[in-house]
């Protein structure tokens, strides 16, 4: 006789708007998963569904068309939190939880939460005061979880002594990344027309802008350049706009050497990755810190923060700035553009570092933590 499949609840309203980190994680960990012979999926989406959210619907708008108008966001978000009670909840043996917050959607015996950092609670004013609001008035549904996984051993010590929990409660599951097979989804197809400025050598800026991402910190160490070196090599910036950003925008716009080029598909990021003579990331503060082992999965040398996460991350892979001191990523950025050794060193660290790190792994080792649960 068959054994009976765990039955998993997800969360999967994540993937209803274009991928950013916990979307892609969310991804990597369900589109495995529903394949799985010992599961069976129960995707919550606004309503519940067995099958798995195409990211592409959220590009194209299928999907995410109902977080395009911030009135209905917050209607939907109302929605999801207080009226689903009313309704009949579905029975799932572990509900998985990837997005910080578990909300009442499901029944269930377990339930295991993803909390990727605790920036919100230990650093709102980087943070939209209606996300800081949401985080702080369900944050107790967290301590509900019978487990919590997190991507670094720096986060699950922030995580005890946050919420003072027990060590065991906790779980670290890093994150995998992809090299040139980048994209998760199907092909999205780019402008013909190849700006001018990615025809030579640039500096790459990939995350969305935003206060702790340290843009800022990167524009103002570019600038700090000789004027020569900003003519050869522009800073390429990718990402979404994000919020508190009308500095940051200004100061793109006065320089001719500074180009955003906004959300671009997974196919076109692997190809800005490959192309970039480097890529910069002085983020103040991150859980885990994917862009930069993107990068380097490309063969792209990498300079990061010497802060939260990104050290134990990219180990000796990188090349480390203070992201508090300008100065200090000037000096990164002049290091690393000018010495064609130091370039060859970080790539092919870089390439051997980021084979560590991979989905397959990861959800693995989420597999088996909710085998052990169900077997409880």
């Amino acid at each position: 006789m068959a054994q009976r499949k765990i039955k998993i609840g997800v969360n999967a309203l994540p993937l209803l708007s274009p991928l950013t980190g916990i979307g892609r994680y969310t991804y990597e960990i369900c589109s495995r998963l529903d394949q799985h012979v010992d599961f069976s999926c129960l995707f919550y989406r606004g309503y519940y569904s067995n099958s798995l959210p195409n990211p592409m619907d959220a590009i194209s708008n299928k999907a995410g068309l109902v977080l395009k108008n911030p009135l209905i966001k917050k209607i939907a978000k109302k929605t999801i939190l207080n009226i689903t009670g009313f309704f009949v909840k579905k029975h799932v043996d572990i509900y998985f939880e990837p997005n910080n917050i578990p909300i009442k959607v499901f029944k269930q015996k377990n339930i295991v939460t993803t909390l990727h950092d605790l920036s919100v609670f230990l650093y709102p004013k980087w943070h939209p005061k209606e996300r800081v609001d949401f985080f702080n008035a369900y944050k107790k549904n967290i301590l509900k979880s019978d487990v919590i996984v997190t991507v670094s051993h720096f986060i699950k010590n922030e995580i005890i002594d946050y919420f003072k929990l027990a060590e065991s409660k906790v779980k670290v599951i890093y994150l995998g990344c992809k090299g040139s097979n980048l994209n998760t989804r199907e092909k999205k197809n780019e402008k013909s027309d190849v700006p001018h400025f990615l025809l030579k050598d640039f500096i790459l800026f990939v995350g969305s802008i935003e206060p702790r991402k340290n843009l800022k910190g990167v524009i103002k160490g570019y600038l700090g350049l000789p004027e020569e070196l900003q003519k050869e090599f522009p800073l390429v910036i990718v990402g979404y706009q994000g919020w508190e950003n009308k500095e940051i925008r200004n100061m793109i716009k006065k320089n001719s050497n500074i180009y955003y080029m906004g959300y671009v598909s997974d196919d076109f990021l692997s190809e800005l990755y490959k192309k970039a003579i480097l890529f910069i990331y002085p983020s103040f503060y991150e859980g885990f810190g994917l862009p930069p082992l993107e990068a380097m999965a490309h063969g792209c040398p990498v300079i990061v923060s010497n802060r939260a996460s990104l050290p134990e991350v990219c180990g000796d892979a990188a090349y480390y700035v203070d992201p508090k001191d300008w100065e200090s990523i000037k000096q990164g950025l002049y290091r690393v553009l000018t010495d064609s050794e130091i370039r060859t060193h970080l790539k092919e660290k870089g390439l051997s570092h980021a084979k560590k790190f991979s989905w397959d792994q990861c959800v693995r080792e989420h597999i088996d933590l909710f085998k052990e649960l169900k077997g409880n």
